[in-house]
């Protein structure tokens, strides 16, 4: 896959998290990252590994803000996670 496509594919795999509920604010994708640190007064900001098989690092990681008040935990257990799931083969 060239750069652009895999750009192409990034920002696609973005708007379709972003769409999935909307309390999400921000969603990127990183790979070798190391950490996020991130101090808002007015949003929620996450960080959610995607790891393709059981006992290798991790690949990727979505960094998603959310709105203060957001059931964070719910959204991420009960839409993104099962977003991912779902969609693992995006994440190559």
């Amino acid at each position: 896959m060239s750069s652009h496509t895999t750009s192409s594919h990034f920002i696609l795999i973005c708007n379709e998290i972003l769409d999935l509920n909307k309390s999400i604010r921000f969603v990127g994708l990183a790979n070798n990252l190391r950490h996020s640190i991130g101090t808002y007064d007015r949003l929620i900001r996450t960080t959610i590994l995607i790891i393709k098989e059981e006992n290798l690092p991790a690949k990727f990681f979505i960094l998603l803000s959310f709105d203060i008040g957001a059931d964070v935990k719910g959204i991420i257990e009960n839409v993104l996670l099962p977003y991912t799931h779902k969609n693992i083969k995006l994440f190559s």
